[in-house]
């Protein structure tokens, strides 16, 4: 598989990183460390999350374009999928508009744990299937597309919105919920599951 092969296992013999107790106690390593590739530091992070065998089920580098840190780390009584990287700044503004559009309307965000909980244990989402940032996708384009949508289109955050440029696409949308317009829709999440479901075979 494709994401297979960008996956590296991170060994010491060869990876000389310090070790991150030397790192903790000594201020050279520790400002070595800073000014070493984003790379290194992100291989360094992943060492340091192998150690962690209480919280952190699962742990691995990607080497893709934006290399990438992904790990699994328990809280509570759940298993959080985590990815981690530096200097991706349209990631960072990804994550914003995913955070607001979950925030638009209450029904979003559990219709998502219901949708993916579905899909994992069915296993569409894994290695050579949807990831779950597509499945999430899949869900908010849903939502945008039934009856009496729920989440507004790209294209209506973005409308009169401050224009912010990153790595040379426009990001900018509107944060602000009073210029979302209330939706009509007042289906539930359990109906809202099974439209899905419906929506999904065309």
């Amino acid at each position: 598989m494709m994401i297979k092969s960008l996956t590296r296992d991170i060994s010491d013999k060869d990876d000389p990183l310090p070790p991150r107790n030397d790192v903790r106690r000594d201020s050279i390593l520790r400002e070595k460390l800073k000014h070493m590739s984003r790379e290194k530091q992100l291989r360094f992070i992943l060492r340091v999350l192998r150690s962690d065998k209480g919280h952190v089920r699962f742990a691995t580098f990607i080497a893709a374009r934006c290399p990438i840190v992904k790990f699994n780390i328990i809280f509570i009584n759940d298993e959080v999928s985590c990815d981690m990287s530096f200097d991706h700044r349209l990631a960072l503004c990804n994550t914003k508009l995913l955070s607001f559009l979950g925030s638009i309307d209450t029904r979003v965000r559990p219709l998502m744990i219901i949708l993916r909980f579905w899909a994992k244990c069915l296993n569409l989402i894994s290695v050579g299937k949807l990831s779950s940032y597509c499945f999430t996708l899949l869900v908010i384009f849903f939502l945008q597309n039934i009856e009496n949508p729920i989440l507004p289109s790209l294209n209506f955050l973005m409308k009169d919105a401050k224009s912010v440029i990153v790595d040379g696409h426009e990001v900018g949308f509107t944060c602000d919920l009073s210029k979302v317009p209330e939706t009509k829709n007042n289906k539930g999440e359990g109906m809202l599951t099974y439209l899905f479901f419906f929506f999904g075979i065309f």
